[in-house]
């Protein structure tokens, strides 16, 4: 590998063994130094050089990459437009849209009123100056007189909520810890928001009246379980506002009328029961319910308006049917629309809104120009509208945002992502399945050439909190099969691409599952003739860095090169520590080692960083942000050095630390092309492309 990848000597970082402990169980962290003891912030001036010393020996190790970086990040940007804006969509507040100035980093939102557009959010403006930055909560009040938003400028995810005048006017900072989510009383006497603790948990619903004073704004709702987080919403009839209080896998739901400010208590809809999720809506004097109560796939139910609402009282509406899984509905005033799964195929369905205590019909499908892609739901503010708004895409389809009209049948494009240069003819897409260990078919998606033969590829996994990964486009992945890789999405357990069974199957101890799939679907890419042994590079991020660092451990000659962004390796410390970021939160994922000695176990069976073992690693490139609450910098840093220790080759194993980012890396489209540039050029070197 020295012939792809020269560069300096390598960092050495001491080893300086810190004892654990754990159900009679004792172990050393070598590494657990390189934790700063005083995070959130970094101020310990030996970590700090050290992840500097791993930034300079990633620079020169892949110095002599830059060409080509250069020509990928020119190539993605040249596949941008300059001055991109969004479809305008409507509200009761009026219409909107966002566009980006030509060079922009960020966009403008503007409101439009007749012939009349007007500028009421400038993001490059609010960025100015910023190491990093989103917008958490863009939310103007039902009549369009005043904007609530919120942003980070750190990457830390905590988010300072404001309020002012649409069109501008002197500004209101509400709370600098706020989660992002807004919701306004209906006669704009003030909103509804979220606040965070210090572990990133929203955890408090709180009540601001305009004009008041925001530090004596009453808290309506505490959430005192450490596991559970809250979230916002209000009905698609703005009648009322949601508050859902639950984990991963558990929801209760609050309800409260919107009409005006808060008067008395929140009433509980749905009370939180393990293992049953619920989402709720009202419309047509009812509650719609989706739940899980029946079936892990989901069912849609109605409730009365006014309660005491009781398990009686729940009627069906859609009941659960085998091989439909339901990932939620829309409302309107004259029908509604679902998006269900099958097979990891998307479909979205509309129908007639049905009778009070009738099942609703089958409904009839939106003509989406292919069945294998990810469809979605657009923006879908306006009760009144005739119209669904809905997006798809594939592996080799652009992104296209479209209008349904139900009473024509009409699809009509609104907008379609041009990918200059790109021949979609000439590309192909085509589904497969594996068998893993224990006999299960697992799919997956190949996005190549058309009728490219055996060659190099990209693997891409995540397998986590039911997020499937569906047949999306991506122009990064198209960098890659313009040079002839196979660029292979992994639907493994762990993700929902096959239902919620697809994913509980694979959580806490079944953990295993995930594992396990992604190295069938390895092994079946060569016995399909898809690819080379020996040139399958992987690619995984957050918990999909976690699968692809098992992955390295289990079988490192398989793979050409491994691309971990913000990898969740350390699983085991992690979930091992109540005081980090999340962990609470994240135990019904990955089981609470803390508690359970079987969890232990399972975990610490798995944990990459735990079962590092002296192999001769392939090329390895990890990132890691100093501001990301998710995964602390620390656990990819931790995983290098213990791979480096362990390194019996000559492959060069490389950290590159952002110190100014958080879980999504560099924010910014043009900022972000570089890091993008960086991994994939690095994927290429490594595949001999």
């Amino acid at each position: 590998m020295t012939d792809l990848f020269p560069g300096a000597p390598a960092p050495r970082p001491s080893r300086r063994p810190v004892a654990q402990d754990a159900h009679g169980e004792h172990w050393e962290d070598p590494y657990a130094w390189l934790r700063d003891d005083a995070f959130p912030p970094l101020t310990d001036p030996t970590v700090k050089a050290h992840l500097e010393a791993e930034n300079r020996y990633t620079d020169a190790v892949l110095a002599p990459l830059r060409p080509l970086k250069q020509a990928l990040r020119d190539q993605l940007a040249a596949r941008m437009d300059p001055k991109e804006q969004g479809v305008p969509w409507r509200s009761t507040a009026g219409t909107f849209r966002w566009a980006f100035r030509e060079g922009a980093q960020y966009p403008c939102w503007y409101c439009l009123d007749g012939d009349d557009e007007a500028l009421i959010l400038d993001e490059p403006a609010l960025a100015e100056g910023a190491t990093a930055f989103s917008l958490g909560a863009f939310a103007p009040s039902p009549r369009g007189t005043f904007l609530a938003y919120a942003v980070d400028r750190t990457g830390s995810e905590h988010y300072e909520l404001r309020y002012r005048l649409l069109r501008g006017g002197r500004e209101t900072v509400v709370h600098d810890r706020a989660s992002g989510a807004v919701v306004w009383a209906g006669d704009e006497s003030g909103f509804y928001y979220l606040i965070q603790n210090d572990q990133w948990r929203p955890y408090q619903l709180r009540w601001h009246a305009l004009g008041s004073d925001p530090g004596a704004d009453p808290v309506l709702y505490e959430e005192s379980n450490p596991g559970f987080f809250l979230s916002l919403d209000e009905s698609a009839d703005g009648a009322f506002l949601f508050l859902a209080a639950g984990d991963h896998q558990s929801q209760g739901q609050w309800v409260l009328p919107l009409a005006g400010p808060p008067q008395g208590a929140l009433q509980c809809l749905v009370a939180p029961i393990p293992g049953r999720e619920v989402e709720a809506d009202h419309a047509h004097g009812r509650f719609w319910l989706r739940s899980n109560h029946e079936d892990p796939d989901f069912g849609v139910y109605t409730v009365p308006t006014v309660g005491p609402w009781e398990a009686a009282d729940w009627k069906p509406l859609l009941p659960p049917a085998p091989g439909r899984y339901l990932l939620g509905f829309v409302l309107f005033e004259g029908f509604w629309a679902r998006l269900e799964r099958s097979e990891a195929q998307d479909r979205i369905l509309w129908g007639p809104i049905p009778e009070p205590g009738a099942l609703a019909e089958e409904g009839q499908a939106v003509p989406f120009p292919s069945a294998l892609g990810q469809a979605g739901f657009g923006t879908n503010a306006w009760f009144a509208a005739t119209t669904l708004r809905v997006s798809f895409s594939s592996m080799i389809d652009p992104p296209a945002v479209y209008d349904f009209e139900p009473a024509t049948g009409t699809l009509t494009c609104l907008k379609r992502r041009v990918v200059p240069g790109y021949a979609p003819e000439d590309f192909e897409q085509l589904r497969f399945w594996a068998t893993s260990a224990d006999g299960t078919a697992v799919p997956y998606t190949v996005a190549r050439r058309r009728g490219a033969p055996p060659g190099p590829v990209h693997l891409y996994g995540y397998g986590a909190y039911g997020l499937g990964e569906m047949p999306s486009f991506s122009s990064a992945r198209l960098l890659l099969m313009e040079r002839g890789v196979s660029c292979v999405l992994a639907h493994v357990r762990g993700g929902d691409e096959l239902g919620q069974r697809w994913y509980r199957s694979a959580t806490g101890a079944g953990r295993e599952h995930t594992f396990a799939d992604f190295l069938a679907i390895s092994e079946a890419l060569i016995a399909e003739g898809l690819g080379d042994r020996g040139r399958i590079a992987l690619e995984g991020g957050s918990a999909g860095g976690e699968l692809v660092a098992v992955a390295l451990n289990r079988a490192p000659e398989r793979w050409a090169a491994v691309f971990a962004a913000v990898p969740f390796v350390d699983v085991l410390h992690t979930m091992l520590d109540p005081e980090l970021p999340l962990t609470p939160l994240e135990w019904p994922e990955w089981g609470n080692p803390l508690a359970s000695r079987e969890a232990f176990d399972t975990i610490r069976a798995y944990c990459p960083y735990q079962n590092v073992r002296p192999e001769a690693f392939p090329p390895v490139l990890a990132t890691a942000g100093v501001e990301d609450p998710r995964v602390g910098y620390w656990e990819p840093a931790k995983w290098i050095a213990a791979l480096r220790q362990a390194q019996r080759g000559e492959a060069p194993l490389l950290l590159r630390t952002q110190f100014a980012a958080g879980h999504g890396g560099a924010t910014g489209r043009y900022a972000g092309l570089d890091e993008v540039a960086e991994a994939y050029a690095f994927l290429l070197t490594a595949l001999r492309v």
